[in-house]
């Protein structure tokens, strides 16, 4: 057996990547969401939720509603096509830029390239494309661990 205090002395190779993540304020001339969508474990249920900022971080709004049954895709879905619809009955037309954000790689893929979708979702993908090509959108992915905010008002939704 080898001396396990022998380890102490030793530095890594490869340092540790310390860099933190955290939720960052939109540029000027912008407003962000952050949007989410969860789904109870059984799928009989389920919530969206975001928050609205400003450049300095302000929150202008949120939103925490329920959904029906259905897979944790479509609540994702459901979350950024019903923010983008928010978003563009307060702000209509061109007068307001957005950034929206969402923790779903899969549901940002499916929208920039609907050909990827799977049938059953096609309807609301490009619905959801129709809706952000309003004015000045953009969709982009975010790690969860920055979406924490939007998680917590979905998960309200569902109640």
């Amino acid at each position: 057996m080898a001396n396990p205090s022998i380890a102490d002395n030793t530095q890594r190779s490869h340092p540790v990547n310390s860099k933190v993540m955290s939720w960052r304020t939109p540029p000027l001339g912008y407003l962000k969401m952050n949007v989410d969508g969860a789904m109870l474990r059984n799928g009989n249920g389920g919530g969206i939720g975001g928050i609205l900022r400003d450049p300095e971080g302000r929150t202008l709004m949120t939103f925490s509603e329920l959904t029906g049954p259905g897979p944790p895709i479509l609540a994702k879905l459901l979350a950024i096509r019903f923010g983008l619809a928010l978003f563009n009955a307060l702000y209509p037309g061109n007068n307001q830029r957005l950034i929206l954000e969402c923790d779903c790689q899969t549901a940002v893929n499916w929208i920039s390239n609907p050909a990827l979708c799977t049938p059953i979702f096609k309807e609301i993908v490009l619905e959801i494309g129709r809706l952000s090509k309003v004015g000045d959108r953009k969709l982009r992915i975010i790690p969860r661990a920055i979406n924490i905010e939007a998680d917590q008002l979905a998960k309200e939704g569902i109640g």
